[in-house]
């Protein structure tokens, strides 16, 4: 399915960027490791913290205080950033709890929050995957870029 999704970003010449917080570059490295993505992948960040969300960002403090990190609003603030910064069809953001501790009463570990941002329009969801912390990346990393796969072959 990548080398699928890789095939239609170059049809389209479309480049697609990625912020990633849980999934710590696996969203860009999984993407990188097909031939020609250099021909659509633009950038990548891996804005860990929440100070990095700030200085890469420049998310304002406040929504960080005001949210919890692993939020949709954080997810599609993250993207929004992205987007101003480059030049992308695509921006993808991610953040999470992978675990296998940082979860709370209101969003257990293995909470993932997305943001895809194509052309103009966005989609923003969060999922819930079960297993190590490796388990949950991964699964996340597959995930939003099978969603992404999913919107832009429409």
């Amino acid at each position: 399915m990548i080398e699928q999704l890789i095939q239609v970003l170059r049809q389209k010449k479309w480049k697609i960027a990625t912020v990633e917080s849980v999934t710590g570059g696996l969203i860009a490295s999984t993407l990188v490791s097909i031939p020609h993505a250099s021909d659509v992948f633009s950038e990548g960040f891996i804005t860990y913290t929440s100070e990095a969300k700030v200085k890469i960002l420049g998310l304002n403090q406040a929504w960080l205080l005001s949210y919890d990190v692993v939020s949709e609003k954080i997810a599609s603030e993250m993207a929004k950033a992205l987007k101003k910064k480059t030049y992308a069809n695509i921006v993808v953001s991610t953040t999470g709890y992978a675990g296998p501790t940082t979860g709370n009463k209101k969003i257990p570990v293995g909470t993932i929050c997305y943001s895809i941002g194509i052309e103009n329009e966005w989609v923003t969801e969060t999922m819930v995957f079960q297993g190590s912390r490796n388990e949950v990346r991964e699964a996340a990393c597959q995930h939003v870029l099978k969603r992404i796969y999913d919107l832009v072959k429409e």
